[in-house]
């Protein structure tokens, strides 16, 4: 019962946070790419933003498969058990209704920034210069946080 529970609570948080995490970088980072360059437009945001997912996928990818070797016996146990799909569901739920109530939810600024320039850190030298202000004019700054439905009291979250 307790182990259940535990994946159950630990599916959903992970869920809820790597698509905090991803969703809204994604987002803006599309937005700022198709944005025509004489509008302000960033025509790399995009890649910086599969750069954030990438990053933000690989580190739980690769503990995961470090826990696999570790004990094969418990991630199967785990991964057969009802705990997993029913939290993961809870968790995208949770995400969902958060997000059209406040709007999209998402890591502090300094955060993304620092996920997103971890895969164009390997880019050359002058590639990377301004890459932090450019991010955060085109992503972070980007009007994606606007809440879908406006619910009586809460205000507009940005």
């Amino acid at each position: 019962m307790l182990g259940s529970l535990t994946t159950f609570v630990g599916s959903g948080t992970f869920l809820y946070l790597w698509l905090t995490a991803v969703t809204a970088p994604l987002v803006s980072g599309l937005r700022a790419t198709l944005r025509a360059p004489g509008m302000g437009g960033w025509r790399s945001a995009i890649a910086a933003a599969l750069g954030l997912t990438l990053s933000a996928t690989m580190v739980p990818a690769a503990l995961g498969i470090l826990v696999a070797m570790w004990r094969p016996e418990d991630v199967l146990g785990v991964i057969q058990g009802p705990g997993l799909l029913a939290g993961a569901t809870a968790g995208a739920m949770l995400y969902v209704v958060r997000a059209m109530a406040l709007g999209l939810p998402r890591l502090p600024p300094r955060a993304e920034i620092l996920l997103a320039s971890a895969l164009e850190s390997w880019a050359p030298a002058e590639r990377m210069q301004g890459f932090e202000g450019r991010y955060r004019h085109h992503v972070i700054d980007g009007p994606v946080t606007e809440p879908v439905l406006e619910p009586a009291g809460i205000t507009a979250v940005r």
